[in-house]
């Protein structure tokens, strides 16, 4: 029977679709369109759910069993257990930070596992229940329909052939009539039970409709869930921030390169740097007498190895044998200020840095550069005036380690200033610039920052070790009292002030003139306030140009306690005319020079010399000499300097 009814259906659609047949339709368009939207609800949250399944970590309705299948309990423990084997032997930074992040995953750990038991239960569900189970129901519940229309059309052609065969001549009409009541009953209970499924859809269909708004529902709670989880995560990252911040000072405390100044300052609870401590410390034990300071490279090796001392905030680099290298020391230091975030002396006032060193006139110079060191933030500033004492300090030693104010500022001002952008074309346009400004800083270090105290250079030792190039020798013995000079409380030493006898002269000063500088004091103090100060008057002290150096005739008759260092004469290549003779003296005559020619000169012939031609052999201090402590020169001659040679003239 049930192969009669599909037979009979199949041919049945076969009519209608050739057009032999007409096609029944039972619902309305209204009902239609909610049958396409049910379709095409369904093809659009199939995916949907299989998707938010897919992100679901963990599955079951234990949380202390979720929570151990989520990959953030794995690394709060493996962080926690970390930190706990850290801190068997002691505290470090990176104990501590371990530890903070492994409370933050492990809270982060239970809010994801209460999230997802929420997803899973008021989200996925639903919708797996909606695309798996609800929709397939009603599309059953649809071609169930189409099969009892095709019934129910089947029953009415078979009825309908019946009742025409009565009146056909020829038939029985008695049995026709049998048939044909039948066939009658056939389509009303095909009948009935279309009636039946349809009214079935119908409510179906509608209920649907009416459970859409519930569906969207789940997907809007899904997203609140999802921001309640986020809020979560902060609320507890937020807890945790007090020692997040204990972590990450600890962290910055051992890691002083690449921090910014004030950072640091503010953790280690220092006004100075604590890289630019321990190096000048070093250097001003055992460096200041070696030769090429900053200007030659130190090793790789021990440049590496100072840099994670010094970053490390060890403070005595001597005991890691920085007398093999002290040029490492001064590379580390010059490291230190080249990989600070904002130079030492700011990116802010880098135009005013530029314009101040185009000033011409010496005088406004000074005030410039006064006002922008007042105007630079107090850790910057401090941190300059120690450094700029030191290389005031190095400067007076110029005689030994080679290094003047110029020389000094030439190799350092790259490391104290640099362009916003770092441009290396730029950086060598503005190099001579910035040099001349570190240069006047130098110069005039007593002008800029009179209440930082001055350091106190060590003697120069008794024995120089020139095999290796250091300027003094390891051991402390023959330091004096420059043993107990400490970086943060260097010992002030006072310099008399030297009256002027002169027009002041307040150019920038040559090697030599920056050992006199240092012997004058301004007679103007910076007074320290809040607001904008204008600058004191420049240093008033008479700085004698380089031509202007003579040897004075009464130079043994001045008292060398009141006087820095004498300079160094420096000797004309120009031929002076000779003296008048003296009474009772041969005049000596001066044969006229001959044109160069290309033949060989003839050798001049031996002649008695007057004593005022004799050359004049000045004895300068031997370096080597254990007796000589003091690199102040001999007392002057009080004679005219010898005439040149002939050739020479």
């Amino acid at each position: 029977m049930n192969f009669k009814k599909q037979m009979m259906r199949y041919r049945l659609k076969a009519d209608q679709k050739i057009g032999r047949a007409n096609k029944s339709e039972v619902l309305n368009d209204e009902l239609l369109q909610i049958e396409r939207r049910l379709d095409h609800t369904r093809s659009a949250c199939l995916p949907v759910y299989k998707r938010i399944s897919q992100c679901q970590l963990s599955t079951g309705s234990d949380l202390d069993k979720r929570m151990k299948k989520l990959p953030e309990t794995a690394v709060a423990h493996a962080m926690l257990e970390a930190s706990h084997q850290l801190g068997a032997d002691s505290e470090s930074a990176l104990q501590k930070a371990l530890k903070v992040c492994g409370d933050a995953q492990a809270s982060i750990a239970k809010e994801r596992a209460a999230y997802e038991m929420f997803v899973e239960g008021h989200v996925i569900e639903p919708l797996h229940t909606l695309v798996e189970t609800y929709i397939p129901n009603i599309q059953k519940l649809r071609d169930r329909l189409k099969k009892l229309v095709l019934d129910r059309d089947n029953a009415h052609q078979q009825w309908h052939k019946a009742h025409k065969a009565q009146y056909t001549p020829g038939v029985n009409m008695q049995q026709m009539s049998v048939k044909a009541d039948s066939m009658k009953e056939e389509l009303e209970q095909a009948q009935s039970r279309m009636e039946l499924c349809k009214d079935q859809l119908i409510t179906e269909l509608y209920d649907f409709l009416a459970k859409e708004g519930d569906y969207a529902q789940h997907l809007t709670d899904f997203l609140d869930k999802e921001l309640e989880y986020h809020k979560k995560c902060v609320a507890n990252l937020e807890k945790l921030k007090p020692d997040l911040e204990s972590a990450k000072a600890y962290a910055r405390a051992n890691s002083s390169y690449g921090t910014s100044l004030a950072d640091h300052l503010h953790v280690t609870e220092h006004d100075i740097a604590l890289p630019i401590e321990s190096c000048i410390t070093c250097l001003l034990e055992i460096g200041v007498y070696e030769e090429g300071l900053f200007r030659i490279a130190g090793g790789a090796a021990k440049l590496k190895k100072f840099r994670a001392l010094a970053g490390a905030g060890v403070a005595d680099l001597q005991a890691y044998d920085a007398q093999e290298d002290i040029h490492a020391v001064a590379g580390t230091l010059k490291q230190y200020l080249r990989e600070l975030p904002d130079p030492l002396l700011t990116l802010e006032l880098y135009n005013d840095w530029i314009a101040a060193a185009s000033i011409v006139n010496n005088d406004d110079k000074l005030r410039e550069i006064w006002s922008l060191i007042d105007r630079l933030p107090k850790e910057n500033k401090a941190n300059l005036g120690y450094l700029m004492r030191f290389c005031h300090a190095l400067s007076s030693k110029q005689e030994y380690n080679k290094m003047s104010a110029s020389n000094i500022a030439l190799v350092l001002s790259p490391n104290l200033l640099w362009p916003p952008n770092d441009d290396i074309t730029t950086t060598m346009m503005v190099s001579n610039s910035v040099a001349g400004i570190v240069e006047s800083i130098i110069t005039y270090v007593e002008y800029f920052f009179p209440d930082v105290a001055e350091f106190k250079v060590p003697p120069l030792p008794i024995q120089l070790d020139k095999a290796k190039g250091h300027g003094r020798t390891p051991s402390g013995g023959s330091m004096g009292d420059g043993h107990g000079v400490g970086p943060t409380s260097p010992t002030p030493v006072t310099t008399p002030p030297v009256q002027s006898h002169g027009s002041p002269s307040h150019s920038r000063n040559s090697s030599a003139e920056a050992n006199t500088a240092q012997n004058h004091q301004g007679e103007n103090t910076l007074q320290r306030s809040k607001k904008k100060k204008a600058a004191p008057a420049p240093p008033s002290a008479s700085i004698p140009e380089v031509g202007q150096l003579r040897l004075s005739p009464n130079a043994h008759e001045t008292n060398q306690s009141d006087k820095g260092p004498a300079a160094v004469k420096r000797t004309s290549s120009k031929r002076r005319p000779p003296p008048p003779p003296a009474n009772g003296s041969p005049s000596v005559t001066r044969r006229p020079s001959a044109p160069s020619q290309s033949r060989p000169r003839p050798v001049a012939k031996k002649r008695n010399k007057s004593a005022l031609e004799v050359p004049l052999l000045l004895e300068l201090p031997d370096m080597d000499d254990e007796n000589n402590s003091s690199p102040e020169s001999p007392p002057m001659p009080t004679f005219p300097p010898p005439l040149l040679p002939p050739d020479m003239s």
